[in-house]
């Protein structure tokens, strides 16, 4: 399994390079007053990366709510199972 995921790793990368070597074109974002140039797949990349982190930070909250409620739920099995063993 560790294989195929390098392997899945190494693929990825040489398509990214690709991506990145055939858009190499300048383009401008302009966002209210502010304006910025750089190459399309950078302006991709950080595209990408800013909606990444966007979404684990909407669902973060949400895991952690799960997490706290496994939790407890854990903590009551066991207080459950110590009870039954003193019985």
């Amino acid at each position: 399994m560790k294989l195929v995921k390098m392997i899945i790793f190494i693929l990825l990368l040489i398509l990214i390079t690709i991506f990145a070597s055939q858009n190499t074109a300048f383009v401008s974002i302009n966002f209210l007053n502010f304006t910025v140039n750089g190459s399309l797949s950078l302006v991709l990349l950080i595209t990408f990366v800013f909606g990444f982190l966007s979404g684990v930070i909407f669902l973060l909250p949400s895991y952690i709510r799960k997490s706290i409620k496994k939790t407890i739920k854990n903590e009551a099995i066991q207080k459950n199972i110590s009870e039954e063993k003193t019985d």
